[in-house]
């Protein structure tokens, strides 16, 4: 097995930069041959993972948060290699909801005595994948304003002020949403098509998610009342929006959104597009390293 590591620089005030000798003696301690690169930009960590294919490797792991491997999707949907993943960022959504440990040593040990299992991800039309979750209403709103503070703050810190200052200044958008049969047209807070269960450190989206089904879950929070919302916050962190009686979910392989005024969407917690747009699942598009009774 041929192993690329590729570690991201930036994540965690520079702890990727600070880790790499740390990781390199991991490797070396297993007798895990690979090669080591650090990456300061999403671009550069991109044309490294393919160059890597190139010559020949078959692992391509990626040392960073959700972030990290997002980027990297380009050079891993529907190529015959697999991600392997040594979470550094804050959220780590993908590790946690891929049952990838969230420590080091564990990490490593994975890559060594894991299984590749083979897994959906969603595109968008203009063709950027997303590994795990994407949003379109409050959450992307809230990840735009808090753009500012994250070139000076890591780890939650940006996003705490940004929540309580979108929250207060928030209107629901008029959306349109079409997925077959089903249709919703009128204001929504919010709107998520995931393949994860949970996103944002522990909020739950849905609990029937499957990995390799070909089938998004979607769950969307119409237009309510800021006063309900905050009332029934203190429940997100056990039922996530199931705490919401009004909310919607439903399946599916393609879903359309529309809003007025356009609206700016994420993927895997990064701004990628603005509506109107057209996602859908690529079915068992993605080879990720897991622990073996991880269930695809």
């Amino acid at each position: 097995m041929k192993i690329q590591i590729i570690v991201n620089a930036s994540v965690g005030k520079g702890q990727g930069e600070k880790i790499f000798p740390l990781l390199k003696r991991k490797f070396e301690d297993r007798d895990l041959a690979a090669d080591f690169t650090l990456s300061y930009h999403p671009q550069e960590a991109l044309a490294i993972a393919l160059a890597a294919q190139k010559r020949g490797a078959d692992l391509l792991v990626a040392c960073g948060g959700d972030g990290t491997v997002h980027w990297l999707l380009p050079a891993l949907v529907n190529r015959p290699v697999t991600l392997g993943v040594i979470p550094l960022g804050t959220a780590n959504d993908l590790a946690r909801n891929w049952g990838i440990p969230l420590d080091i040593n564990g990490a490593v040990d994975l890559l060594a005595k894991g299984q590749p299992k083979t897994i959906d991800v969603i595109e968008t039309r203009s063709g950027i994948y997303i590994a795990g979750a994407g949003g379109v209403g409050f959450d992307a709103a809230v990840i735009q304003r808090g753009l500012p503070w994250r070139q000076r703050w890591k780890g939650v810190f940006p996003f705490l002020p940004a929540i309580l200052l979108e929250f207060f200044k928030y209107r629901s958008p008029l959306v349109t949403v079409a997925a077959g049969q089903w249709r919703y047209d009128g204001p929504a807070w919010q709107v998520i098509f995931t393949k994860i269960s949970r996103y944002a450190l522990l909020l739950q989206i849905s609990s029937s998610v499957k990995m390799d089904d070909g089938l998004m879950e979607i769950c969307l929070v119409p237009g309510l009342p800021k006063s309900y919302i905050l009332m029934r916050a203190l429940l997100f962190p056990f039922w996530g929006f199931r705490s919401l009686p009004a909310a919607q979910f439903f399946s599916a392989s393609t879903v359309v959104i529309e809003s007025s005024p356009p609206l700016k969407f994420h993927g895997d917690g990064e701004l990628i597009g603005q509506t109107p747009a057209i996602f859908r699942v690529l079915p068992k598009a993605l080879r990720v390293m897991m622990p073996e009774d991880s269930k695809a």
